[in-house]
């Protein structure tokens, strides 16, 4: 369920390859290799819930669907298995919702916590905050399930209970 993506800019980001992903599928996993001795660009693993939703992007990607800055990269399977998440209609996502009291649902704040007091690494392809009457509202868009999203939301749900609450949200690249 997992795909072999070379040819990108040297450059990518994360947030970059998961904008361009759209349709597809919700993503299980995403790493990027930056650029090593001979190779002139980026290459990345992209993992999906399911193999029709990794095979969406393969076809995209012969199409001339799927595009990172104008240029279309050489997309393959990868011969490191994954073993997925669970299916497509399964409620697990890279994306958390957070919702709760504005001093503990923040950036600074959840940044902190996953980081120093859990040690929890992670990638982020988006941070987004709304401001409610009855609290801050976060969609925390990691780009990675297993390693990052699952890690926080036990976190979250074990120990800042009190604080706020999380739940799964729906992938974007869906």
């Amino acid at each position: 369920m997992a795909l072999w993506l070379t040819d990108l800019p040297a450059d990518c980001t994360y947030q970059e390859l998961l904008a361009a992903i759209t349709d597809t599928g919700k993503v299980f996993s995403t790493h990027i290799t930056h650029p090593v001795a001979h190779h002139a660009g980026c290459a990345a693993t992209i993992a999906f819930f399911t193999h029709e939703e990794a095979q969406t992007l393969l076809l995209r990607t012969a199409k001339g669907q799927f595009m990172v800055r104008g240029a279309v990269p050489c997309v393959r399977w990868n011969t490191n298995k994954s073993d997925g998440g669970g299916g497509s209609m399964s409620p697990l996502s890279r994306v958390l919702r957070i919702s709760g009291k504005p001093q503990f649902v923040n950036q600074n704040y959840l940044a902190h916590y996953l980081q120093v007091v859990k040690g929890i690494y992670y990638d982020t392809g988006a941070f987004i905050l709304t401001p409610g009457p009855y609290g801050n509202e976060v969609e925390w868009r990691f780009t990675s399930y297993r390693a990052q999203a699952e890690l926080a939301f036990k976190a979250i749900t074990k120990e800042l209970a009190g604080q706020m609450i999380a739940w799964y949200g729906e992938d974007p690249c869906r």
